[in-house]
């Protein structure tokens, strides 16, 4: 939950080098983060207490329309995933490395859904990708803010002098 309310912070910082590329994989990531709220509770309440009374209803099939929101969360993942990890890579973001992750991530989770012979697969990409998208957050964070100069029209004739131009009272040596 944290993620989804501290991810718009970190997309409005971001916004102007990630592009719309960067817009509509945030798009995606965030429809994901919303719908994985709506289903946890299931997978955190709903799910143990049908494990205790009937087994055979918790490890059967998914329901039809569960089946269909899972499959929309897997989907608003991947392509959010991959969308968001391009673009954080191509705008030069201090931690580029945080684009992979969410990139390979989000991979990992989707296929991990279809590859049932290695159990943890879906579990490490999302590891992953939140590592990313927590590492994006440190990366914006930690960031120096950008300030356009502009120069002066006197400021050559200042440090041609061997004045500062922070101050004319400074004389550089």
């Amino acid at each position: 939950m944290a993620a989804s309310l501290g991810l718009p912070g970190v997309y409005l910082e971001i916004a102007k080098r990630v592009g719309k590329l960067g817009f509509v994989g945030f798009i995606f990531i965030f429809l994901f983060l919303l719908t994985l709220i709506g289903f946890e509770p299931v997978v955190a309440f709903v799910l143990p207490f049908l494990n205790a009374k009937a087994p055979e209803l918790a490890h059967g099939d998914l329901p039809p329309g569960l089946f269909i929101f899972m499959m929309f969360t897997n989907l608003f993942i991947l392509v959010g995933g991959i969308l968001k990890g391009i673009a954080i890579w191509r705008s030069r973001i201090t931690f580029r490395q945080t684009g992979w992750a969410i990139l390979i991530g989000s991979v990992l989770s989707f296929v991990g859904n279809f590859v049932p012979a290695i159990p943890f697969l879906t579990d490490l990409g999302f590891i992953l990708f939140f590592i990313g998208i927590m590492g994006l957050a440190v990366a914006v964070w930690s960031e120096q803010p950008v300030t356009e100069f502009q120069s002066a029209p006197n400021q050559r004739k200042c440090l041609s002098n061997g004045y500062s131009r922070i101050s004319p009272h400074v004389r550089i040596n």
